[in-house]
């Protein structure tokens, strides 16, 4: 079979205050910030941290950042390559009849996202024939998720009700990204938003659909990942400046998570994504 129409494909984006035009979007998670979207239809909707957008495939839209910036990923792909590879007529499935449909944070669909865009954000980039059959396994996942059929009752619109603590904690896990990882802990946070460590758990998993050491861990690996490819750091000293305990449980979870050892990491080459 013989393809013209592109793939589904997945980005990461910085989006400021001006219009940015997501063509063939079908999927838009809303990493931190807040964006504002419109189709080519006229609707409007409002996204929080975590809240997931599903149009109608080959409609797009449009987004701008409801303040300085928003951080976004994104799933596009176009009705041919849906009909012609899947043998799917786009009207039959998904969103056949409004432009989108709003998912918020704490929703299956969102958290689904965010687990799926987050494994393709920490995918190593190489030529690894295995790694690219389990990112196309992870986008098709994806758009089996922008193909769902609709729920029989529509989600409650407008903005969730403003609550201090959830604002504390989405405040400090966005610091984390640039903060010392060494000292990070759960007792620490909670102490800094002012609940007990099983309400942040709780909280945490409902705003960011894992647990808050699944992400410290992810964290860690990012970091970790920029250090192996840009310095000639030793290992156990990456392992220390990223906040493992050991040099064995650094290579351990790293191997378990990436794919590869530390010193493989680095040996291969691999080009760590910006996003």
């Amino acid at each position: 079979m013989h393809l013209d129409s592109a793939p589904p494909r997945t980005e990461s984006l910085e989006i400021g205050p001006a219009l940015h035009r997501l063509r063939d979007a079908c999927l838009v998670s809303c990493g931190s910030g807040e964006l504002r979207v419109s189709s080519g239809e006229g609707d409007c909707a409002r996204l929080g941290e975590g809240d997931l957008l599903r149009l109608r495939v080959g409609a797009g839209c449009a987004a701008r950042a409801v303040g300085a910036g928003a951080r976004a990923r994104v799933l596009s792909v176009g009705p041919d390559w849906v009909e012609d590879a899947l043998g799917l007529a786009v009207g039959d499935v998904g969103l056949a009849g409004p432009g989108f449909w709003v998912e918020r944070a704490t929703s299956d669909g969102a958290r689904r996202a965010r687990r799926v865009f987050e494994d393709l954000a920490n995918s190593p980039v190489g030529e690894d024939r295995g790694r690219r059959l389990r990112d196309t396994a992870l986008r098709l996942e994806l758009l089996a998720l922008a193909l769902e059929a609709l729920p029989s009752e529509p989600p409650q619109g407008g903005p969730r009700r403003a609550n201090p603590c959830r604002a504390a904690l989405v405040r400090l896990v966005s610091a984390l990204r640039d903060a010392c990882l060494e000292e990070v802990s759960l007792a620490s946070l909670s102490h800094e938003v002012g609940l007990s460590e099983r309400q942040v758990s709780r909280l945490f998993r409902d705003e960011f659909g894992t647990t808050f050491r699944d992400h410290v861990a992810t964290l860690r690996l990012e970091r970790a990942k920029r250090l192996l490819a840009a310095t000639d750091l030793p290992v156990i000293e990456v392992a220390g400046h990223t906040g493992w305990s050991s040099l064995a449980h650094f290579n351990a979870v790293f191997r378990r998570r990436v794919g590869v050892t530390p010193s493989a990491f680095r040996a291969g080459g691999f080009a760590f994504p910006s996003s």
